[in-house]
């Protein structure tokens, strides 16, 4: 179930006098009410929900195989560009084009740098790493 509101699927079931509200975690708006029927299939959901780690559209797992794949990216990444930086300190001089092949390098590896850092932060914080 969603929020038709603010789209949020985190919802919570709070119990007032004889009923039974269903309300959005985000934005706090009641939803609907709740039989008790519902009660236990919606509460199902929301445990469900709680224990399934999703980030950036992905669970967990997937998360954990793209944080490898930036790593081993970095890594190569990097490599070609000491290569670069090691034979351009040789001769002293560099073409055009080997310039702009390691200006390029170094831009993916910032970007792989900030990508690494971003999911070690979110993976640190949900002490999942």
């Amino acid at each position: 179930m969603v929020c038709g509101y603010c789209r949020s699927e985190i919802l919570f079931m709070k119990e007032q006098d004889d009923k039974i509200g269903l309300y959005c975690k985000s934005c706090g708006r009641w939803l609907k009410w709740v039989d008790q029927e519902e009660k236990v299939k919606i509460s199902n959901d929301i445990e469900k929900r709680k224990r399934e780690v999703r980030i950036d559209g992905a669970d967990l797992e997937m998360v954990r195989e793209k944080y490898k794949a930036y790593k081993k990216k970095y890594d190569s990444v990097s490599e070609e560009l000491h290569y670069f930086k090691a034979r351009n300190e040789k001769k002293q001089i560099s073409s055009d084009i080997e310039a702009s092949a390691m200006y390029e390098k170094a831009l993916k590896l910032k970007e792989l740098t900030a990508k690494i850092a971003a999911f070690e932060e979110v993976l640190t914080t949900l002490r999942l790493k």
